[in-house]
């Protein structure tokens, strides 16, 4: 997708109010205090990291465009297909990728540990002693996120390149992350239904609330990214798709806050069934 100055002053917005906004929470919070909602501040953290190489690396080749008087011309396309142009573009997409994954694994670390101080407490034990099924769980995460780094180096993906054709190689290495993705929105869901099962403490309405949320934007999230994936190959304004998926991310974070916090007296606070987790 070749941007353009309405695309351009979208990304300049984003990287904007995300971390203002994460520096406003990590201000005027408590959120230092609670080890499981620091992994999703953490999450959010580096989300804006890799967001940051992808879209600067774009802006920048856009404004450097307009400087060299090729806006909306015929040879706008052949500068983006100037090695040092792909080169940046494609050092900035390998970032977002993994950050993406990144992301999803901490919001699994977030959920886990929540479940563990939950389980334990169940089972009266002080070792928190892990389900079985956790620990399939995890073994999972970390098995997905390292298969997906280690695919991001194959030069197949031709990361910045123009996408006039299906990069297969792409694909493949998407695919860890859609498991990733489909991991965490399942438990997110399965949370979301919880109510106390086998004397298990079940999650409050809030929390529940909040995970039901978290999961159906990760869903609108995950659709609007597959389009990209899929399609932009067959038409580049598929790619535009990737805005929306973007302003998914924000909504997250707000989600998060109205889900685990409460305002008193102009500061955040972390609930108090959260407080005990550090």
């Amino acid at each position: 997708m070749i941007d353009n100055a309405g695309s351009v002053s979208f990304m300049l917005g984003y990287i904007i109010i995300l971390p203002l906004s994460l520096l406003y929470l990590w201000r005027r919070s408590n959120i230092r205090e609670n080890r499981p909602a620091r992994w999703i501040y953490v999450a959010f953290i580096g989300l804006l990291l890799g967001d940051s190489f992808h879209l600067v690396a774009r802006i920048i080749v856009y404004f450097v465009g307009l400087a060299n008087g090729i806006e909306l011309r015929p040879d706008w396309e052949a500068f983006y297909g100037q090695p040092v142009v792909i080169a940046y573009l494609g050092l900035g997409l390998a970032a977002s990728a993994f950050t993406m994954q990144l992301f999803y694994l901490l919001i699994y670390v977030y959920w886990r540990k929540c479940n563990t101080v939950r389980w334990a407490a169940s089972i009266g034990s002080e070792k928190r002693k892990t389900p079985g099924g956790m620990i399939l769980l995890d073994i999972n995460a970390v098995v997905m996120t390292i298969l997906h780094t280690v695919l991001e180096f194959f030069p197949q993906n031709e990361w910045g390149a123009p996408t006039e054709t299906l990069n297969v190689m792409r694909i493949i290495t998407n695919i860890p992350f859609f498991i990733m993705g489909f991991q965490t929105i399942v438990v997110l869901l399965i949370q979301a239904k919880v109510d106390g099962v086998d004397s298990m403490p079940g999650f409050s309405l809030r929390e529940r609330r909040m995970a039901r949320n978290m999961a159906y934007l990760m869903i609108f999230s995950f659709s609007m990214y597959s389009l990209t994936v899929f399609l932009a190959w067959l038409e580049p304004m598929f790619g535009m798709t990737m805005l929306p998926k973007t302003v998914a991310y924000l909504f997250m974070l707000l989600v998060f806050v109205k889900g685990a916090f409460v305002k008193n007296n102009k500061r955040y606070e972390l609930l108090s069934e959260n407080t005990n987790t550090k």
